[in-house]
């Protein structure tokens, strides 16, 4: 018994293979899976160099989705590093999935990363019960208002409640059942109201709103100081200016009064360019859109909230008790103040954050709930920062603090605002309150931000004293943006925006750089990563070697790796064969078990892991392959273009799971020479003599196959003959044992040299004795006669031929492929007179258990046999090549009608034995 190993070609030969066919499993670097154990990030092993073109496929394999469900690409974009990014959405049964949105990350054309949220629906009834305008009056009866804006009839861009067919997925918090739905997206005026709202399109339930008024939502004393004199871009117009700007690179920026309602709105205008105590708080923001817009085109090379040049309009709606600045999915609103001395929301972090909602509606769209409404609340307050920064030059980290007393919301101590800063720790919101504390849990999101930035040392809730180094704002805010506009999805929670960040984080600053490692140790401070120090993966393992040690036929084997490195430790190994996980080592050896099977190829693999659940990359490819049994046999043997001293052998390659190094060719018992091909011609042969044949296959391991069938070859005699008048006298004497039945015989004369059918005759004997004669005229040559009996009991006592030649076939025992020479006499090529017995070879007698017909055929075969067993059929030609091959049909026939016009073998197969049936094809 031995061990084979590849050689390093073929053992890159199989890698390819490998990463095709089990690429998706095997190469996955590191992954996170939500609380559904659905996969909603992958990074793949750079090493892998996965190329899928079609990557709607990809994910349509990895999720192994059923048949209705498709991912088309909906958005492609290649950002400033150079990486391609694809965004589809899921669909199934043509119908949009709500929130499906999965991307492909690709770096030189390979797929490095796939995340997003998949959702698995199996079975939902998608044609809807109820219609689209009972949709929109269950939707806007839920608002309970009766003033809503309606499609066309509005300035601010508002396009209708626009009703679609979605398939809403379950969700925690939202319904625990898929759902057809129909979206609406309703606006109202009075009271203020703007979200899509759900409405079951079979229940007509409304069971979910998603919020698109993002806004400060709170109340507090403060000042009015803002930011002195600015400059701005105004619009020139005839009789003076206005707060609209339209030499941005975007499609402008305009600001209106809607102290008299949005539908009444009026442009601000001085008839100077200086707008002195004209509408303070509309200069205030213009002054700030006009920032906002700046820092995401000069910083990110994002132009307007949907890097797509959108017009942008603010509003500056009259003093209300409830004083608010929001963002409604379409244009921004600003309050002038309230009654209470409390001054415009148009603070520049203010404008900044209303702005950047826009951003996150128009990237990761995350829904206003729960985590991710948190999540939106705190990108939103990051931008702010980062645009005061951008216009100021410096920012206090404090939200609203030009308006609102010390601020509504702290980013570098949220505690200070009764907000948590560690994730589930103090302050942290439960309740269905603020849409499940949007507002408060961003705390934690702020303060990760913060500490990324500023850095920090402390202690979090949980007890974990930490130290960030902070890296400063800028890079902070190029992780954050990478993080919101490419990876981040509507259902995002805390604990995939840490997998996904981290990630930005490496791919813009490398793997384990300061940039990395900071944003890692900052989720530590906020309480989401669980392990306090270790936040690297551990490098993939190198030079995998498998050996193999074998007693009594149990087959084990011995694996061994150079060691992983890590930033604390690295915990253990796993490991894999072929492609699945088989244990764990907490050494760099493992010792596999004894279930492998003999004649079986194993590919083995190792995957390096940390105490933190961090996982390497997988190892190079070892292949085993044991060896115990020989090639298959080779089949099919054929020999063609006979001459005096050569002949052609052709042959049906044999397998072996390693391979087949070669072949021995044998006459009968004595070897003649090795091949590594499945034809060879075989030289230096004798004349008229008789040959057996036959091929052994053999492999690496030196295992030798069975043998093939033996093809018995007569080398001719190259012969001149002259003389004679070419006629030939057939006369067959049948003795017909039975007294009742007849029994069928075929007989034919086919010219040796062309292997052409010269004469060919059926023959039915009566009961008793018979006497067939006939005459054939045919030229001098060299000719096989064959006759077939399909009679049970053989019949025929003796027959001969009789021409010039006066050739006499013996009379005892019937034989079959006589060969014969119709001449008065021949000459070989040496000058010898050699007479008809000398050239004449017997084949031994083949009886036929079934019989064909018609012969020759146009269509349809028939073959009929004594008994009813299926039988495999295959049809050559003379020179063994295969036309066709299967099984005989219930009515035990074959179309041969697309067959060309010759002469044909057809060869029946049972366990027993094979028969042979010449026929001509018309």
């Amino acid at each position: 018994m031995k061990k084979i190993k590849f050689i390093l070609l073929l053992q890159l030969v199989v890698s390819i293979v490998y990463a095709q066919d089990k690429s998706l499993s095997a190469s996955i670097d590191s992954r996170f899976v939500n609380e559904e154990g659905v996969v909603q990030f992958v990074k793949f092993d750079e090493a892998s160099k996965l190329n899928f073109e079609n990557r709607s496929n990809l994910l349509q394999e990895f999720f192994e989705s059923p048949e209705h469900t498709k991912f088309v690409k909906v958005d492609s974009k290649t950002d400033k590093i150079g990486i391609l990014h694809e965004t589809f959405q899921q669909y199934f049964n043509a119908i949009p999935v709500e929130f499906g949105i999965y991307k492909a990350h690709l770096k030189n054309k390979m797929i490095s990363a796939i995340n997003g949220d998949y959702f698995p629906i199996t079975d939902i009834n998608t044609a809807p019960t109820i219609s689209e305008s009972n949709a929109i009056s269950i939707a806007k009866g839920h608002v309970n208002s009766t003033n809503f804006y309606e499609s066309l009839t509005n300035k601010i861009g508002y396009d209708g409640p626009k009703p679609t067919l979605v398939v809403f997925p379950k969700m925690k918090n939202i319904t625990t059942v898929d759902r057809l739905a129909f979206r609406l997206d309703i606006y109202a005026e009075k009271p203020l109201y703007r979200a899509d709202v759900y409405v079951d399109a079979h229940t007509g339930e409304v069971f979910f709103e998603n919020n698109k008024i993002h806004h400060t939502n709170a109340q507090a004393s403060g000042t009015t100081v803002y930011n002195n004199t600015q400059d701005f871009t105004a619009d020139q117009i005839l009789g003076g200016y206005r707060l609209r700007e339209t030499t941005s690179t975007g499609s402008g920026i305009q600001t209106f009064n809607a102290t008299n309602g949005v539908q009444n709105a009026t442009d601000i205008i001085s008839s100077t360019a200086n707008f002195n105590n004209i509408n303070n708080a509309a200069v205030q923001v213009h002054w700030g859109t006009e920032k906002a817009y700046d820092y995401f085109f000069q910083e990110h090379n994002r132009n307007s909230f949907d890097d797509n040049a959108a017009l942008i309009k603010s509003y500056i709606t009259p003093q209300t008790i409830n004083a608010n600045a929001y963002w409604t999915g379409d244009v921004l609103h600003y309050s002038a103040g309230n009654t209470q001395n409390i001054g415009p929301l148009t603070s520049l972090d203010i404008v900044g954050h209303e702005f950047s909602h826009a951003v996150v509606d128009h990237t990761a769209d995350l829904i206003y709930s729960n985590q991710s409404g948190a999540i939106n609340e705190s990108y939103a307050d990051i931008f702010g920062e980062m645009v005061e920064h951008h216009a100021l030059g410096s920012n206090d980290w404090l939200c609203g603090a030009d308006v609102f007393n010390s601020g509504l919301r702290s980013m570098s101590n949220p505690k200070t605002k009764l907000h948590p800063d560690t994730y589930l720790g103090e302050y942290w919101q439960t309740t269905s309150n603020d849409n499940f504390g949007v507002h408060s849990n961003s705390g934690v999101h702020n303060k990760w931000f913060y500490l990324l930035a500023v850095g920090g040392t402390g202690t979090n809730d949980n007890g974990l004293s930490y130290s960030v180094n902070g890296i400063g704002i800028q890079k902070a805010a190029e992780i954050a943006y990478r993080n919101l506009t490419l990876y981040l999805t509507p259902t995002s929670n805390y604990n995939y925006t840490v997998e996904t960040s981290i990630y930005a984080a490496i791919q813009l600053f490398g793997p384990n750089s300061p940039e990395h490692i900071a944003t890692a140790q900052a989720w530590q401070a906020v309480g989401l990563l669980i392990q306090p120090t270790d936040y690297i993966s551990p490098t993939t393992p190198i030079n995998l070697v498998a050996t193999n040690t074998t007693s009594n036929y149990v087959i084990s084997g011995i694996l061994s790796w150079d060691a992983s490195t890590d930033n604390v430790g690295v915990l253990g190994y796993n490991i894999y064969r072929n492609g699945s996980l088989i244990g764990v080592s907490d050494t760099t050896s493992y010792n596999v078990p004894q279930n492998m099977l003999s004649n079986t190829m194993y590919d083995f693999r190792v995957q390096a892991f940390d105490a933190a659940g961090k996982i390497s990359g997988l190892s190079n490819i070892d292949s085993i392959w044991y060896d115990t049994t020989g090639p298959t046999a080779p089949t099919n043997l054929t020999s063609s273009n006979t001459t005096e001293t050569t002949t052609d052998l052709n042959w049906t390659a044999s397998t072996d799971g390693i391979g087949v190094v070669g072949y021995k060719i044998y006459n009968g018992l004595v070897y003649l020479e090795t091949v590594t091909n499945t034809s060879h011609t075989l030289t230096n042969l004798t004349p008229n003599t008789n040959y057996n044949f036959r091929v052994v296959a053999f492999d690496a391991a030196g295992f030798d196959s069975n043998s093939s069938n033996t093809v018995n070859v007569l080398t001719p005699i190259t012969i001149q003959c002259t003389g004679g008048n070419g006629n030939l006298t057939l006369t067959i004497n049948f003795s017909n044992t039975s007294n009742s039945n007849s029994y069928f015989y075929f007989w034919e004369i086919i010219d040796a040299t062309t292997n052409s059918v010269v004469e060919q005759e059926y023959y039915f004997s009566p009961p008793g004795n018979s006497t067939l004669i006939e005459t054939i005229a045919i030229g001098p040559g060299s000719y096989y006669f064959d006759f077939f009996d399909y009679s049970s009991p053989a019949a025929v006592q003796d027959f001969e031929l009789v021409g010039s030649s006066q050739v006499i076939i013996p009379s005892t025992g019937l034989t079959n492929n006589m060969y014969f020479s119709l001449n008065p006499f021949c000459v070989s090529a040496s000058g010898n007179r050699v007479t008809s017995n000398t050239i004449k070879s017997t084949i031994s007698n083949t009886k036929r258990s079934g019989t064909i017909y018609p012969n020759p055929v146009l269509d349809r075969l028939h073959y009929r046999n004594l008994n009813n067993e299926n039988k495999a059929f295959l049809i050559v030609d003379l020179t063994g090549k295969i036309f066709m091959k299967g099984m005989l049909d219930s009515e035990k026939s074959i179309d041969v009608s697309l067959l060309k016009s010759g002469l044909y073998i057809l060869r029946i197969v049972d366990k027993e034995n094979t028969e042979y049936h010449k026929f001509i094809k018309k």
